[in-house]
């Protein structure tokens, strides 16, 4: 859970911590931008709530509070265009379809189990979301992550 200094940070805390912040890491998974100038997610926005390093705040609750705030933000390895994926955006997906279809032609297979995809690949499957998300948290980028609904509706008597 992030803690109360990183939610209650403004735009103008990170900017104007991005000036005085030195890296003391050079890999990083996740950047932010700020005036032009790649900074590394989580530990910029730390420095500008003057938490300590181990301060619970992760990642992506990182990443997360500064997209609210506005900044631009990629995952190092990554091309944008996969990072745009990740956080949604629009565009040509043609995953999207793909995990679409992979879900029409499989759902009597999986009805009831939970599926990652990616495309029309099945990554794993299971009875149970956090069994299938601990099995691909590691996976770039994140695939599709959904419970496969049986659509036969239950006979109810007459």
């Amino acid at each position: 859970m992030p803690s109360r200094q990183v939610w209650g940070l403004a735009k103008q805390d990170v900017l104007r911590a991005a000036e005085s912040f030195r890296p003391s890491r050079k890999t990083q998974k996740w950047i932010v931008i700020v005036n032009g100038k790649e900074f590394p997610a989580r530990p910029l926005l730390l420095h500008a709530a003057g938490v300590a390093p181990n301060d619970p705040t992760n990642s992506h609750q990182a990443v997360a509070k500064l997209q609210e705030l506005g900044f631009e933000t990629r995952y190092a390895d990554q091309s944008v265009k996969s990072v745009a994926r990740l956080h949604g955006s629009t565009g040509e997906d043609t995953q999207s379809s793909k995990e679409l279809e992979w879900l029409a032609s499989h759902r009597e297979d999986f009805a009831g189990q939970w599926v990652a995809l990616q495309g029309d690949r099945l990554l794993a499957a299971g009875q149970d979301a956090q069994e299938v998300f601990s099995r691909v948290r590691n996976v770039f980028p994140p695939p599709l992550v959904v419970r496969v609904e049986d659509e036969t509706l239950p006979f109810a008597g007459w």
